[in-house]
């Protein structure tokens, strides 16, 4: 067996058989192998092989529950490029049989996805996927063809040799390009729901008892992965390969927002994605290219986006009126008195160290010293004898000199960690602890003088940006009011994802750290010229604007940033406690930059749209774009991502001529209703068109409904 081979693999569900697999190649082989995982090195060997009529393009294993006696090692199904299925023993393979149980011949094109049905009770059925087919239509014109979408059949394997063969049921006609199934996917907790993706981008969950979709969503790019919770069927996890987004639709609630939009690091889509099986905390995605992504539900956020959420907190601290005082408690420093009882120390918790010695002669020679006015000699006695409290005391009396001599002594012979901190605060050398940073930085704010606190941050940032951990220096740095080289670093951070989110982020970031500490971007840095080349290739909505920090210091994408007619307070005024706050300064953003919207730009996806039609883009581009200027609420911002949906969705039925001319005239009224500002016509117009045509538009019309509504109520 070649280990570079091209092959659909299936891991044996048999809970003994772990270590067996098969491969089903694309040079129409299939290959059962043993794989020895009590050896370092030990390569897999070949159990049995068996040709076959066609190459592979998926495979599926179940533990055939139901035929356990006959079949002890379960049953493996293949689906072929010829577009059939079969299904094989592997005991037999492993025995020298290679002839296949049964073949479904359904499919009129490759069979692209398979999956038996994990429930236990129901792993005999299976559910196949196929790709498109094109085909030439003797009943039309010459060299014309008639496109078939990708279909899916489920297969009942009760009786092995003769498998029976169902249609899940009737879906809608579907007026868009031709597409091949890419996914299916069994619920894991009701054995009667099917979801489906295809390749483009449409997941449709079949209910199997009515034999009807219950649910249909659209997301940009060929599914790649579908997967249900383990434990809350009703959660429903889509992936593609053009988008590192993941969705999670609830099945109960809307099927055009989802319930939890996750962003990954990283530059391109998602290979796939699976949940965690323990418990639906957790998600896994395998990125592309070679990454990982692993989401804790809980809190939905990246487990590796920790350091989003700290910037994004050391931002907040900016604007909070107690800055100083808020920042403690973002570093888990909070100021509250803890109750002595809390805190007594059991007997052996007792550092055992020196124990000071008592002497006649020393507290002879301690007094002869006193008498005399020498404080320096009966420091020295004190010192010599480990009696470390009666040498400070004593050396209060000795003058400046004596009590700095003293005090080195004292925190020369303290092992315990926090007499670190005290020698800091007391000899005022606190930019001596660099690798507890978040103490530090928990003491400068504690004790510095509010002149010397943004330059005490900047040395501890440039002491950690030298000992190498430039995200502990970038927090340091905001807290310097040091943004150029806070912005420095972030694009550092920035430009290794390599994924348009990465810059919106970023320019969101500095946004927000500008108005905090009161000072201008560089508008003419290479970030504004990225961001504004995505915006006019339309890769990133004009809707994309700088976010609030919530209340747990992650950016809400539901809320927007305060209205700049009302600047906030910079961070000169906040984290100076004793400095006079001078008057605020008028917003940089004058009323007109905010009122008009961005140019229209033709784009790719717009390309076969028509001079005449185009007049509809640009009239709803520029609404969407005004309202996106807006101080939206949370309910008001889904309603707008609703909208720039139904927009998109519009755009590509225009771009494919797939408006009827009475549908297109009726969107050519609204749009001119819209542009004349009269919402109410264009949402008469809306009315009758749902009314009328709303089986094959739904698409779009169910996201421009609250559209008009937001048009009445901020735009009039």
């Amino acid at each position: 067996m070649d280990p570079r081979a091209n092959a659909a693999t299936a891991w044996s569900p048999v809970k003994d058989l772990g270590n067996l697999f098969a491969l089903g190649t694309t040079s129409s082989e299939l290959h059962l192998v043993s794989l020895d995982f009590s050896a370092v090195d030990a390569a897999p060997h070949v159990v049995g092989l068996v040709p076959t009529p066609a190459p592979f393009r998926t495979l599926a294993w179940s533990p055939a529950t139901k035929h356990v006696a006959a079949h002890p090692w379960g049953l493996v199904a293949g689906g072929l490029e010829d577009g059939t299925v079969s299904i094989w023993d592997p005991t037999q393979i492993s025995t020298g049989h290679i002839d296949a149980l049964s073949t479904v011949s359904k499919h009129k094109g490759a069979v692209t996805a398979l999956q038996f049905n994990p429930n236990k009770d129901s792993s005999h059925l299976l559910a196949s996927g196929g790709a498109y087919v094109s085909t030439t239509s003797l009943d039309l014109l010459p060299c014309s063809h008639v496109f078939r979408d990708g279909d899916v059949w489920i297969m009942s394997v009760n009786n092995v040799a003769a498998p029976g063969v169902f249609s899940p049921g009737t879906a809608l006609a579907s007026t868009s390009a031709p597409s091949e199934i890419t996914c299916v996917s069994w619920n894991t907790t009701a054995p009667y729901i099917l979801a489906t993706g295809d390749s483009s981008g449409h997941v449709t969950v079949w209910d199997l008892k009515q034999k009807k979709p219950c649910f249909n969503v659209s997301v940009y790019g060929a599914i790649s992965s579908l997967a249900w919770s383990p434990h809350e069927g009703f959660l429903l996890l889509t992936a593609t390969r053009q988008s590192p987004l993941v969705h999670i639709w609830d099945l109960r609630a809307s099927n055009s927002v989802p319930l939890v939009e996750l962003h990954g690091h990283h530059g391109g889509g998602i290979v796939s994605a699976a949940w965690c099986p323990h418990g639906s905390v957790h998600q896994l995605d395998e990125l592309t290219p070679d990454a990982f992504c692993d989401w804790k539900l809980t809190t939905l956020t990246s487990i590796d986006d920790d350091q989003a959420r700290h910037t994004w907190s050391f931002l907040k601290v900016l604007f909070e009126p107690d800055a100083r005082k808020q920042l403690l408690v973002h570093l888990g420093f909070d100021g509250a008195a803890v109750p002595p009882s809390a805190v007594l120390p059991s007997p052996s918790d007792v550092e055992s160290g020196p124990l000071p010695t008592f002497t006649a002669a020393s507290e002879a020679s301690i007094t002869r010293s006193l008498l005399v006015g020498n404080f320096d000699a009966a420091v020295d006695v004190c010192l010599a004898n480990n009696q470390l409290a009666n040498a400070l005391l004593l050396a209060t009396c000795g003058g400046p000199e004596l009590w700095h001599r003293t005090q080195e002594a004292f925190f020369s012979r303290q092992t315990r960690p926090f007499m670190q901190i005290v020698a800091a605060i007391i000899k005022n050398e606190l930019d001596t602890l660099v690798l507890q940073w978040k103490q530090t930085l928990a003491i400068l704010s504690t004790y510095s003088k509010s002149d010397e606190f943004p330059a005490l941050c900047d040395q501890l940032a440039w002491r950690l940006l030298k000992s190498g951990d430039a995200f502990a220096a970038s927090l340091c740095f905001i807290c310097a009011m040091n943004m150029p080289k806070t912005v420095e670093l972030w694009t550092a951070a920035a430009s290794s994802h390599g994924h348009p989110a990465a810059t919106v982020h970023l320019v969101e970031q500095i946004h927000v750290l500008a108005q905090g500490t009161g000072q201008s971007p560089d508008l003419d840095a290479p970030v504004y010229e990225a961001f504004a080349a995505l915006v006019g290739l339309n890769l990133v909505s004009p809707s994309h604007r700088p976010v609030e920090p919530t209340d747990d210091g992650i950016p809400s994408t539901n809320t927007f940033i305060a209205d700049t007619s009302t600047p906030l307070t910079p961070v000169s005024q906040i984290l100076q406690h004793d400095a006079p706050r001078p008057s605020t300064t008028s917003s940089s953003h004058s009323a007109d930059s905010v009122d008009r919207p961005p140019p229209f730009v033709r784009t790719a996806a717009m390309a076969n749209i028509s001079e005449d039609d185009l007049g509809i883009v640009e009239t709803l581009t520029a609404l969407l774009s005004l309202l996106s200027f807006q101080k939206l609420s949370g309910a008001e911002a889904k309603q707008l991502a609703e909208a720039v949906k139904a927009k998109d969705a519009l755009v590509a039925k225009l771009n494919a001529a797939d408006l009827s001319p009475t549908v297109l005239d009726s969107v050519h009224d609204m749009a001119a209703a819209l542009q004349r500002r009269d919402f109410k016509a264009a949402q008469q117009v809306h009315v009758a068109l749902t009314s009328s045509h709303w089986a094959l538009q739904k698409e779009w019309l169910r996201g421009l409904k609250p559209f008009y509504q937001l048009c009445i109520k901020r735009l009039k």
